[in-house]
C-alpha cells in the first residue's frame, strides 16, 4: 500500500492533517515506513501508560504511608514530570496510533 492510501486510511480513522504532518516529519527523520512508525508509536503509548501508572502507584503509596515532606516533594516532582511526558511523548499521536493499530488488528485477525 502506498503512502497516499495509508494517509487516506489514517484520516478515516481520526488522524488530522497536523497528525499526518508530524508523522511525515518522523518518517523523513527516521527513514521508516508508515506501518513501522505506527507500530513504534503504538509501543511508545503502551510504555508511557506503564510509566504513568507506575508513578501514580508510587504517589499513592507515598500518600498512604509517607510523611508530609515526602508527599509534598513527590507531588512537586509529579507536577513537573507529567507535563514532560506529555510534551516529549507525543501522547495524542501515540494514542491515535494505538487505537488505529488495535482496531486494524481486530479486523484482520478475528
Amino acid at each position: 500500500m502506498n503512502s497516499v492510501k495509508i494517509e487516506e486510511e489514517l484520516v478515516k480513522s481520526g488522524f488530522t492533517g497536523k497528525d499526518l504532518a508530524a508523522m511525515r516529519k518522523r518518517l523523513s527523520e527516521y527513514g521508516i515506513t508508515y506501518p513501522a512508525l505506527i507500530k513504534a508509536l503504538h509501543s511508545q503509548f503502551i510504555v508511557m501508560v506503564g510509566i504513568i501508572v507506575f508513578l501514580m502507584g508510587v504517589w499513592l503509596y507515598i500518600i498512604i504511608s509517607g510523611d508530609d515532606k515526602s508527599i509534598l516533594s513527590f507531588s512537586i516532582t509529579m507536577i513537573f514530570v507529567l507535563p514532560l511526558i506529555y510534551l516529549f511523548g507525543a501522547v495524542k499521536l501515540s494514542f491515535k496510533s494505538f487505537r488505529y493499530r488495535r482496531k486494524n488488528q481486530k479486523i484482520s485477525h478475528p
